[in-house]
């Protein structure tokens, strides 16, 4: 740090003071909605030290402009922005620098205090042996041990009152056999928020066909002539994050040169470090041609066998690459067509030159990174050769897997139009006894948020089944 500006580490360490009382303040007031005073003095005294230079409610840049001089400085300290789906540069056409919308409030910075602050408690990134795989099997057999039942190849297609419709999605066929009506108390929904207010929710079904249709499965149900197709579609007056492509490669050698988690990031300039995030500032100009060698862009590689040696079989690697894109774009015409025919139809905004050019421009980063262990030093250069498999997710692969709002793994952006209070609530706005949980809704995105989420949501359900029983 000291090599890239004057004094550099001695004021990595200030930003990392400022960044740790946000993070201390904003983890149980803010994200945990739980009041804790104690926090309050540390973040009022960083956010008003100095005349005020690391105002929380400043665009970002503004806040790292005035500690740091050095654009890869900069860029180390606020490259976690993405995670929330936002740039940290101001926005000189939008009001308040772009901070309601889609520049950073220098608040985030308290996501490099959680990643990279040496001491504090709450700081580190963990990953579970195993994969996060891992970790779903792990809440499904704690699920089981409690006596939940689970339904697989069974895809909701309609949320009401008093239950849902589901179709049976092992076979190809739809028709009024395969319906199914579930009745239910309190309906959570863990499917993307912006999806399935658009496409599930029908809060004018009426309650007595409910009634009725909910005391049998199957043919009862089919007598609705309400239930929709299976479809894909979103709310798009919603900020979102940026869109993902994602590329997961097998390799016959150990890329030993690489560490768990690497970022690269371009930073050579100020004009290249802001045009690196073109994709979040620009995300609605429809142009996906942004990886060609005169446009910078940033991504990630995780490297899982570093730390897990599950991950890859002896002598060879496997890595995952995220590279920042485009979002889908909506056409609300794909609204009508069956679910299938849609997700094939957005699945042409990424076509194969799109992807190829990214492709050889990842390449061509990576084979810079130095290996010690690599005597030739080839591996690393000549990468493309040691590919044994590839798989390609792009946003249209998000929406077909997980149904997220524009093919956002992310969900919603978290500037300050959708934070906390002004983010979308649990509770459903149309449906009483529906609530939400995942990264469109409070608190936010990541697991740590999304788990935060669930389990008060849990507890509101629980509430609701316990207030119903007491007026019985």
């Amino acid at each position: 740090m000291n090599q890239w500006e004057e004094n550099g580490a001695q004021k990595w360490d200030e930003y990392m003071r400022c960044t740790a009382a946000f993070l201390d303040c904003g983890l149980p007031n803010f994200i945990e909605e739980r009041l804790d005073l104690v926090s309050f003095p540390a973040f009022v005294v960083e956010a008003l030290r100095d005349g005020a230079k690391s105002w929380p409610l400043k665009p970002h840049s503004e806040v790292l402009d005035a500690v740091f001089t050095n654009d890869k400085m900069r860029a180390l300290a606020s490259f976690q922005d993405l995670y929330v789906g936002l740039e940290p540069y101001k926005n000189e056409k939008q009001l308040f620098g772009g901070v309601i919308k889609k520049t950073a409030p220098a608040v985030f910075g308290l996501l490099a205090a959680l990643e990279l602050h040496p001491t504090n408690n709450k700081a580190g990134v963990f990953a579970p042996i195993g994969g996060f795989r891992s970790v779903g099997n792990a809440f499904q057999s704690l699920a089981k041990d409690c006596g939940v039942q689970f339904q697989y190849n069974k895809t909701v297609t309609k949320i009401t009152k008093n239950g849902v419709y589901t179709i049976d999605s092992s076979i190809s066929s739809t028709g009024e056999k395969d319906v199914e009506f579930l009745p239910a108390d309190v309906i959570v929904v863990n499917a993307d928020f912006p999806f399935a207010t658009r496409t599930l929710l029908d809060p004018k079904e009426g309650d007595e066909k409910n009634k009725d249709n909910g005391s049998s499965s199957g043919s009862a149900a089919t007598t609705s002539t309400t239930i929709p197709i299976d479809r894909y579609d979103w709310d798009d007056k919603f900020d979102y994050s940026s869109g993902v492509v994602a590329f997961h490669w097998s390799l016959n050698k150990e890329l030993t040169g690489l560490n768990t988690h690497n970022v690269f990031l371009c930073a050579n300039s100020r004009e290249e470090a802001e045009q690196s995030w073109s994709v979040l500032r620009n995300d609605n100009d429809g142009d996906n041609n942004k990886y060609g060698k005169k446009k910078p862009f940033n991504f990630y590689v995780h490297r899982a066998s570093e730390t897990d040696p599950t991950a890859a079989p002896e002598g060879c690697d496997a890595i995952m690459i995220l590279v920042p894109c485009k979002t889908l774009l909506r056409n609300k015409d794909l609204a009508k067509l069956p679910r299938k025919e849609a997700i094939e139809k957005y699945k042409d905004q990424f076509d194969d030159d799109f992807i190829s050019n990214m492709r050889n421009e990842v390449l061509e980063r990576l084979a810079v990174v130095v290996d010690k262990n690599d005597d030739n030093d080839d591996v690393m250069k000549n990468l493309r050769q040691h590919i044994l498999h590839e798989v390609i997710d792009t946003p249209a692969s998000y929406a077909d897997f997980y149904n997220v709002g524009a093919g956002v793994p992310f969900g919603l952006s978290h500037g300050f139009g959708q934070l906390s209070l002004t983010r979308p609530s649990a509770q459903s706005k149309d449906i009483e006894n529906v609530l939400f949980v995942g990264a469109s809704s409070r608190p936010g995105n990541g697991v740590p948020l999304v788990l935060l989420g669930a389990k008060s949501v849990a507890e509101k359900a629980l509430q609701k089944l316990f207030n119903d029983k007491e007026e019985e």
